[in-house]
């Protein structure tokens, strides 16, 4: 088997995460679970944060957005300071009580739905 002379070019458009690979294209968002998806967009703001300015950083800043968008229409509330043009710095960031409630909701138990218990006796007709 002939060697290769130099590595293959890496797809731009994966993410490395958790040992996985996610793609940043909305069709792998629809199965990633909360943890994941925080855990995605860690990855894309230390990805805008390394990132030179240009149109580089505004493709990170761009992706950043959106994913936020798409988390906030499927799980909740996201802190205003993910939600600003312009990052703060990641030391700045990661101390702020919102940021830290916020990653720390990931892992946490989400609240009873009394709607989707499956224990709840229902009443009986009359008849």
């Amino acid at each position: 088997m002939r060697k290769l002379i130099r590595p293959l070019p890496r797809s731009k458009k994966i993410v490395p995460l958790r040992g996985k690979r996610a793609r940043l294209s909305r069709g792998s968002w629809d199965v990633m679970s909360r943890a994941e998806f925080h855990g995605l967009i860690a990855r894309i703001i230390g990805a805008e944060g390394q990132s030179a300015a240009g149109s580089a950083r505004r493709h990170w800043q761009k992706k950043r957005l959106e994913a936020l968008s798409y988390y906030r229409k499927k799980f909740g509330s996201v802190p205003d300071v993910l939600l600003e043009h312009r990052l703060v710095s990641s030391r700045k960031l990661y101390r702020t009580a919102e940021y830290q409630s916020w990653s720390r909701a990931a892992y946490e138990r989400p609240a009873p739905n009394p709607a989707l218990n499956t224990d709840a006796v229902r009443p009986r007709r009359a008849g």
